[in-house]
């Protein structure tokens, strides 16, 4: 099937990403457009929301946008710290499917690659629905260097009894790399489903735009758990887009390890009778920045949402958490609580919080509270009165203010993992 997307080596079209740009063709919509007479930071200067962390770190860079060919050995992955857990496995290596270290024999679901399979078709539903991002230049960016990905197809009534686990490991030699990895999953109707992230890498110094996309059907359970544990000298965006039908249930657990700069957007669209759950644990030391945004839309009515941020600050790292939640007019019997936590363990480092609600109906219950705060000293003379030394009692603390999100794991081996890789 013919392709709208006509890939050409052009060096100096996008000034930061060398490689490979995009051939123009009259039924592309205006974002391409854009890309093709401007390149992406001229395009970006449209847009005053992008970050200017994300900004600073892009310009000036030589990343170039190039498929490494490298197959580490599974030896040699076992020094990437990630889940213990039995799985379904998909790899991306540096932004691309890796089938020779993926599972693929007898799965219960399908999966796409090679382009996405046939989702980058001539779709004009493809180009103008999914791959719509006239708003976030990012988004676009993925986009316009689309040419590899994974698309997860779980059909009607599928109930997984193991997860799905798509672990994403950048492992490259002295080269900066622009990544522009994508990863669809679609669930259908009535199904059950464990899915887990895992993105990994040591040392390099990337620019990795990620771009994720859930659909859930109607009176399906989805689980979501994603895990970063990341090179220092990185910048990872990663944006986020999650639909549900009615009557859905969706948990999504993060817990971010070891991060440069992570600039992170939720964006959840919640439908009658859906029940979504939100919790993002955050350790945080160095220099790190990590900036994680949700964007909750309630369009009918009972609907439940509950978003959580419990985060530890060390050294010079700088935590930024903004939530927003929006529901539409006429609409009753919706629940929504905003809860956030963060501790700072040194004088240098620094936490923010912006919880916003922009209710149109009266017939809602939204809830939010938020603390930023040292080490309770009240809490550390109770340790230390039990017999601890003040390491271990401000250790004890800083632990258990990221393992809240614990609460919200339901599958008896995620917890495990998960609780192994918090207390470490």
């Amino acid at each position: 099937m013919k392709s709208n997307f006509s890939m050409i080596e052009e060096k100096e079209r996008i000034p930061f990403a060398q490689g490979y740009s995009l051939t123009a063709k009259p039924n592309m919509p205006e974002w391409f457009l854009k890309f093709r007479r401007a390149g992406f930071e001229t395009y970006l200067k449209e847009y005053g929301s992008i970050d200017s962390t994300v900004r600073n770190f892009i310009s000036g860079g030589n990343f170039e946008s190039i498929a490494v060919e490298l197959c580490p050995s599974l030896d040699m992955l076992l020094k990437y710290k990630m889940l213990d857990i039995e799985a379904y496995t998909i790899v991306l290596l540096n932004g691309r499917y890796c089938p020779e270290l993926s599972y693929e024999d007898d799965l219960p679901f399908s999966v796409f690659s090679d382009g996405l399979g046939l989702s980058l078709s001539d779709d004009e539903n493809f180009l103008n629905g999914k791959l719509k991002c006239d708003n976030n230049p990012l988004v676009a960016l993925n986009s316009a260097y689309l040419s590899n990905g994974v698309v997860i197809e779980v059909e009607d009534g599928t109930k997984l009894l193991k997860p799905i686990h798509v672990i994403s490991i950048v492992c490259c030699d002295d080269e900066k790399l622009f990544l522009n990895p994508r990863v669809f999953v679609n669930v259908g109707a009535d199904a059950s489903v464990d899915i887990i992230e895992s993105n990994l890498s040591f040392e390099e110094k990337y620019f990795e735009n990620k771009v994720v996309q859930f659909s859930v059907g109607k009176n399906s359970v989805v689980n979501h758990y994603s895990y970063y544990n990341v090179s220092k000298d990185s910048l990872m965006t990663e944006n986020d887009f999650f639909e549900f039908a009615d009557y859905s249930v969706f948990n999504q657990i993060s817990f971010v390890k070891n991060s440069g700069i992570l600039n992170k957007v939720y964006d959840f669209s919640v439908n009658e009778g859906g029940k979504l759950n939100s919790s993002v644990s955050v350790d945080s030391s160095d220099k790190n920045i990590v900036d994680v945004s949700a964007v909750i839309r309630h369009l009918k009515s009972q609907g439940e949402s509950d978003v959580s941020l419990f985060a530890v600050a060390e050294d010079e790292a700088d935590i930024r958490f903004k939530t927003s939640v929006e529901c539409a007019k006429n609409i009753f019997d919706v629940n929504t609580n905003q809860i956030s936590r963060i501790l700072l363990n040194s004088v240098n480092a620094r936490g923010r919080i912006k919880p916003l609600q922009n209710i149109a109906s009266e017939k809602v219950k939204a809830y939010h509270g938020a603390v930023v705060s040292g080490v309770n000293p009240k809490d550390l003379f109770f340790l230390q009165s039990r017999g601890l030394d003040e390491k271990s009692a401000k250790t004890l603390v800083l632990k258990s203010c990221l393992a809240n999100i614990l609460q919200n794991i339901h599958n008896e081996k995620i917890y495990d993992a998960f609780y192994n890789l918090i207390w470490l």
